[in-house]
């Protein structure tokens, strides 16, 4: 075990000479991405990210709209309100897909659907190998920092789910695929997960792993050097078995590990800065095992300047 790591500052460092996906890698058919697509810009960043990652994975990619039905509430309506919707959202799809050919998608698809979005999406999902969404669409107030729908994909979702934020710019995709990581076992597959984003995309893995202890005697004992340096020791033993664990995956990975003290949403966004994905499992260590997204998870999808993959 290493000695003592400075807070928020890397645990270990692998550099070899390139990354990217090492010869001899099994290779299978790609699973299709999926996004969803409504027209609002936050979806329309949407599809460019999900035409350059079905682009990396030289998959199939699917565009899914879908436009909830016209109801009143204990009130009769006609069938015939919602006659034209399927077609409206076949055509708002058809949209999507015609912009994800502008991003340089080739193998594109158009389905459109009258239902509820979620429920839509999520069924999806059980096809794919990754959905796609906008943190927010047209329906959602203004002030949400994350939509319904987003929120509901990513707890219910088959697959990983990708939620795209901030500013997709030219740089916006150079920077680190960051990772939490707790020894959980959601948590070893949203290290896979990102370990193989990292590897697709050309990019640094870090691997961030936060020790925090909330019992009233180790409050007591902050102020003993020996109990903190053991703690943070012990974080940056289980980062480095992440790191290891992405090595032997993809040998030629750039691999950082950052073992720090805190509180793990804000210490993981802290960490995501510069990142270009950030990765969480939906619950660890901490979650209960009723709940379909952790309060980091949660957090997180609210927090990041990001896109940020949900892991199941």
């Amino acid at each position: 075990m290493r000695g003592r790591v400075p807070q928020g500052h890397p645990a270990g460092r692998h550099q070899p000479a390139q990354p990217g996906l090492h010869e001899g890698q099994a290779v299978t058919s790609p699973a299709t991405v999926v996004v969803a697509y409504d027209g609002s810009e936050d979806s329309g960043n949407a599809v460019r990210w999900a035409a350059q990652e079905a682009g990396r994975r030289s998959a199939p990619l699917r565009v899914v709209s879908v436009i909830p039905p016209v109801t009143f509430v204990a009130l009769p309506y006609p069938d015939s309100l919602n006659e034209g919707v399927p077609q409206e959202a076949e055509k708002l799809a058809q949209e999507g897909a015609a912009a994800a050919r502008e991003y340089g998608a080739t193998d594109v698809s158009a389905a459109g659907f009258m239902g509820e979005p979620a429920a839509i999406l999520v069924d999806q999902s059980g096809s794919a190998g990754l959905l796609v969404t906008g943190s927010r669409g047209h329906r959602p107030l203004a002030s949400a920092l994350i939509g319904s729908v987003a929120y509901a994909v990513s707890a219910h979702a088959a697959c990983p789910v990708v939620v795209v934020r901030g500013d997709l710019g030219p740089d916006a995709g150079e920077g680190p695929v960051v990772v939490g990581y707790d020894g959980s076992e959601i948590a070893t597959r949203a290290v896979d997960f990102a370990a193989d984003q990292a590897a697709r995309a050309g990019r640094e893995l870090r691997i961030v792993t936060v020790w925090f202890d909330t019992t009233e005697a180790a409050a007591a004992l902050t102020t003993v050097t020996d109990l903190r340096t053991q703690l943070t020791a012990d974080a940056a033993h289980v980062a480095r078995l992440a790191g290891q664990r992405a090595l032997q995956r993809h040998p030629q990975l750039v691999v950082s590990e950052v073992a720090c003290e805190g509180l793990a949403a804000r210490e993981m966004l802290a960490q995501a800065h510069d990142a270009s994905l950030l990765v969480t499992g939906t619950r660890g260590h901490g979650g209960f095992a009723g709940l379909l997204l952790g309060s980091v998870s949660h957090a997180v999808l609210g927090g990041a300047r990001c896109p940020i993959a949900v892991v199941r």
